[in-house]
């Protein structure tokens, strides 16, 4: 294959790329945050965790948490369950 063809691909990548990046750069200037203090909301869930449906939970909890990681050791020991918030 020849050096053109690599050159070629290469070029359009990194075309892309920025353009990728402009559009990911408006979206951040175009997005307002506003964050909630967490403890209100999460008593008010556990509140009305019985009444309020799963995917409103869901939801709710998206807000609060952004990651929980499961780890079971190979040895069939003590499961580790860590939950990163927002």
């Amino acid at each position: 294959v020849p050096d053109t063809a690599y050159v070629t691909a290469r070029d359009e990548l990194l075309r892309a790329e920025e353009q990728l990046l402009l559009r990911v750069t408006a979206a951040e200037r175009d997005v307002t945050v506003t964050r909630l203090p967490a403890a209100p909301i999460a008593r008010a869930l556990l509140d009305e965790w019985d009444t309020t449906p799963l995917p409103e939970r869901r939801e709710i909890l998206k807000t609060l948490i952004t990651r929980v990681a499961v780890v079971r050791p190979p040895d069939r020991g003590t499961v580790t369950v860590t939950i990163t918030p927002r």
